[in-house]
């Protein structure tokens, strides 16, 4: 159970982290900013900055995963169905492919 309640608190503060970035740094980058020249500018300006934009997105995306781990890990000693836990696991997982590979 304090495997699960550390992938909890991992995931909020990786998450408030990446939402902060959102709200502070990549928002200059994204559609959000109807300007294209500007957005273009500070992409190439920026270029630190907006790779660990996206980099504490990518680390919440993992945080996560972790997290969906460790509840079908405790959840699957109380009776839950094994499929379900890893269908969960599973579809995390492949939902944070394109994250990884881009």
């Amino acid at each position: 159970m304090n495997r699960l309640r550390y992938a909890a608190v991992a995931a909020l503060v990786l998450h408030l982290l990446a939402g902060a970035s959102l709200a502070f740094v990549l928002r200059h980058g994204l559609e959000t900013n109807p300007d294209l020249q500007s957005r273009l500018a500070f992409v190439v300006n920026h270029r630190t900055l907006w790779i660990a934009g996206w980099l504490t997105w990518t680390a919440a995306a993992i945080a996560f995963l972790f997290f969906n781990v460790a509840f079908a890990a405790v959840h699957q000693r109380k009776g839950m169905p094994r499929v379900s836990l890893r269908f969960a696991v599973l579809l995390t997982a492949v939902a944070i492919a394109p994250d990884l590979s881009a």
